[in-house]
């Protein structure tokens, strides 16, 4: 929701209610304090109370005041503790401070306790739930069961009765909030992958991501006055760097990268070549439009590119 907590406040409930309004559950992330993605599952965030609560917490706190079913938790280490185990995040700041009723679920394969060190400390759900280091596995939650009758207290003395039924509330409490079990589209490991993996855009929402997109391009600089550019001034400019003409690539040949369309992990987006318009082909096709000349150099050497751009009167 960006770095301004206001307006990631009013971001964040909206969007819950838009994707809960259509029966899908809402999950927040990711909690907390995940400010990186370069060595994100090891870093260690440090932060006190008093910029928590007035920068960080905010969008979160609207998200949960919107209804959130789910909150995901997140790979960093925060005060020195990792974020799916850490019960000042978990326990005190999201259920009991703020007050969220839904679940908590991990990143993927981020949780890194048993469960006698993680629903404890206000965990709930583990995901993806199998291979890599799995930890909350049946005869680790049912030891949890009976061990001391299910009451237990965290390391912040914090009272949780009944402790090892909450994750499951939680997670069926959830579910019945949206009437998921009222008409299920598939039922989990049978029939589920077809209507995940179905085409769910259409000409009318495809309008409307692009309208979104092109009105939400902010300018933040405009040096002497270089925009917008005028037949009057200005009679060619030069496109430089590989980045105009580069391909979408899938996530095979990605791994968990990015590329200069779509950000990297689960969220990568691929874009099939039918349906992608390169910068160079959107640009030069207005430009020619509007009737300035094009100067190339499609690459990225240095070389090449000082040939091009001064001649140009923008580069």
């Amino acid at each position: 929701s960006g770095e301004d907590p206001y307006l990631g406040s009013k971001l964040a409930a909206a969007y819950v209610k838009g994707v809960q309004g259509e029966g899908v559950m809402a999950c927040l992330k990711h909690f907390a304090f995940n400010e990186q993605e370069t060595n994100r599952a090891t870093g260690n965030s440090i932060v006190d109370e008093r910029t928590a609560w007035e920068l960080y917490y905010p969008p979160f706190e609207a998200g949960i005041a919107a209804g959130a079913a789910s909150v995901m938790c997140s790979y960093n280490k925060v005060n020195g503790t990792y974020a799916c185990g850490n019960e000042q995040l978990l326990s005190r700041d999201l259920k009991q401070r703020m007050g969220f009723r839904g679940f908590v679920m991990s990143d993927w394969w981020a949780l890194r306790d048993a469960p006698d060190t993680s629903v404890v400390r206000g965990f709930d759900m583990e995901m993806p739930g199998a291979g890599g280091e799995t930890y909350l596995y049946r005869e680790a939650l049912e030891a949890l069961e009976r061990a001391d009758g299910g009451n237990f207290k965290g390391y912040l003395e914090l009272e949780k009765p009944g402790l090892y039924k909450d994750p499951a509330f939680r997670i069926l409490a959830a579910t019945h909030k949206l009437h998921l079990f009222d008409g299920p589209s598939c039922t989990p490991g049978e029939d589920c992958v077809g209507p995940i993996e179905s085409e769910q855009r259409s000409e009318e929402s495809s309008k409307l991501a692009r309208r979104a997109a092109t009105e939400s391009v902010i300018l933040l600089q405009n040096r002497k006055d270089v925009l917008p550019i005028s037949k009057d001034t200005v009679k060619s400019i030069a496109l430089i760097g590989v980045a105009f003409i580069a391909k979408s690539m899938s996530t095979s040949e990605l791994g968990m990268y990015g590329d200069y369309y779509s950000g990297g992990g689960s969220g990568h987006c691929y874009i099939p070549a039918e349906n992608l318009t390169t910068p160079y082909e959107s640009v030069s096709t207005r430009a020619s439009q509007l009737g300035f000349q094009v100067l190339t150099s499609l690459s990225n050497d240095p070389v090449e590119a000082v040939s091009v751009a001064p001649p140009a009167g923008v580069a």
